[in-house]
């Protein structure tokens, strides 16, 4: 990676070398336990996972050791892709299709195989297209100018001939859980006709809740029962530990806003959001790229300009909770500005309005959710403390809201939400370059004069609002040495500051 943005692809791993979350030694165990059994009547390994968890990867992983075997003992490999394929017919004859080619490179005992696999396919498929594949054998059977053929002894022969090979075949067909309810269904019936070939393993990977729902209406059963009918070995992914997704999510953050200054990074602030509730929203290794890919595409575009801490937190809200980071971008004063036990703020029935929205909303969410965000909006949205409850910025922070570009505070909060500056705004950017005019009078009472003659949409001068944002600095982020040149330079121009549309501003 050369830089910060790069887009991470959402590729399993291949090389178990790359392995950080201890899939690899899963993956090795089990290969071995794979290069040690002898099924006689086949055997199916299921990796129950779900979406980003790994199955791929450690299916990869899996092969990588099988393949390494010596030759003589290497068994033999087939990949089958079932979501490049649609139909229930086309599916399973792909199935067999790709077994048969599988053996082309093997000895003459499998051109007698595949000879019987594909006579087995032809008398499961060549017949009318509107029946169900299991009603078309009797009548392939009954088609002229065919030699009937019982398909249990064909069965039996390929059987025999498998046993004959005397090498491991192991299927893997990853991915189930992609395909639609009804090619699941076609992909464990499939399966279930030809799992008790003998030293035939299939490894199959999917979701298991999404396999169940697609399988209850399957033969009257429920779908896990149907399920534990199929598979003899089945196996959870093992998750990553959570310091290990961290791990990556920190890795990661680092190398898209490493660059950004200390004084725009604040460690306190980032605890309390992640370890209260954000890292509940991080749970595997594709969710960390999600993350970290959508940030490539939206950071650049407003870094200087927004609090790092605050913004990550907002991307991972509109990434993994739309209906909250909705909420918030659509209803800026129910969120944004000052706590509402502030003498200068809401009044008791203002209040009370602002607690029944928020309840409104948050309960309508799955109580898990619900938790989390109640323990980091008072965090990110001080103003929430009295409705919440939890942790916020204190009071005497509040000053230091703007300088820090807080998503709390109203000014600076629609930044979050369109990923640029408005031309009614001056940057941040902007303002530090402003500032460090301040070390020579005349430059900076240049600076000054050219901003008053630069106006706003709603006729203000932007010198009004540089002189609002120096009060945002504090002498504390002001050179002390600079000080004198910048009260001098007031006095200079002061006459040149008075602005029509700065009056009845608090200019």
């Amino acid at each position: 990676m050369k830089n910060g943005t790069d887009i991470l692809p959402d590729k399993p791993l291949i090389d178990p070398k790359q392995d950080r979350f201890g899939y690899n030694d899963f993956s090795k165990h089990l290969a071995e336990s794979i290069m040690k059994m002898s099924p006689s009547e086949g055997l199916v390994i299921a990796l129950y996972g779900q979406w980003g968890t790994g199955k791929t990867t450690i299916t990869n992983f899996i092969l990588h050791y099988l393949q390494k075997e010596p030759v003589r003992k290497r068994p033999i490999i087939v990949k089958f892709n079932p979501w490049w394929f649609s139909g229930e017919e086309n599916l399973i004859s792909r199935f067999f299709q790709e077994l048969r080619l599988s053996f082309e490179r093997d000895v003459v005992i499998t051109e007698k195989l595949n000879q019987k696999l594909e006579q087995f396919t032809d008398i499961l498929f060549e017949v009318t297209p509107d029946l169900p594949w299991y009603a078309k054998i009797p009548i392939k059977l009954l088609q002229k100018n065919r030699k009937e053929v019982d398909l249990s002894t064909l069965k039996e022969s390929i059987s025999k001939t498998l046993s004959e090979l005397n090498q491991k075949i192991v299927v893997v067909i990853d991915d189930i859980d992609r395909l639609t309810a009804e090619e699941i269904r076609q992909i464990f019936k499939l399966v279930k006709a030809v799992a008790d070939f003998p030293n035939v393993i299939y490894l199959l990977s999917f979701d298991k809740k999404i396999a169940i729902e697609a399988l209850k209406k399957l033969q009257d059963l429920p779908g896990e029962e149907y399920l534990e009918k199929i598979v003899q070995a089945p196996f959870e992914v093992p998750l990553p530990e959570k310091s290990q997704i961290n791990n990556l999510l920190v890795e990661k953050l680092n190398a898209l806003v490493g660059e950004a200054e200390n004084e725009e990074y604040d460690q306190t602030l980032w605890q309390n959001l992640f370890f209260n509730g954000l890292e509940n929203f991080i749970t595997t290794p594709r969710k960390v790229l999600q993350i970290y890919n959508a940030l490539s595409v939206t950071y650049p575009a407003v870094k200087g300009e927004v609090n790092n801490v605050d913004f990550i937190a907002i991307e991972i809200l509109r990434v993994f909770s739309q209906k909250t980071f909705d909420m918030i971008r659509q209803n800026k004063n129910k969120f944004a500005g000052f706590p509402i036990n502030r003498s200068s703020s809401l009044n008791e029935s203002e209040t009370n309005e602002l607690k029944a929205f928020h309840k409104a909303w948050l309960d309508a969410l799955p109580a898990s959710e619900r938790e989390i965000l109640t323990s980091i909006l008072p965090t990110l949205f001080p103003k929430l403390r009295a409705v919440l409850g939890g942790y916020g910025v204190e009071s005497d922070n509040e000053a230091n809201w703007r300088l820090m570009n807080r998503v709390c505070h109203p000014d600076v909060f629609p930044i979050y939400f369109r990923l640029s500056v408005s031309s009614d705004t001056i940057s941040t950017l902007e303002m530090k370059a402003i500032v460090s005019l301040s070390s020579d009078r005349n430059l900076f009472a240049k600076r000054l004069v050219e901003l008053s003659e630069q106006k706003f949409s709603n006729g203000t001068s932007h010198a009004r609002e540089v002189l609002e944002r120096l009060r945002d600095y504090g002498f504390e982020k002001i050179p002390k040495e600079n000080i004198p040149n910048i009260v001098e330079a007031l006095f200079d121009i002061g006459d040149k500051l008075l602005i029509d549309g700065d009056k009845g501003q608090e200019m």
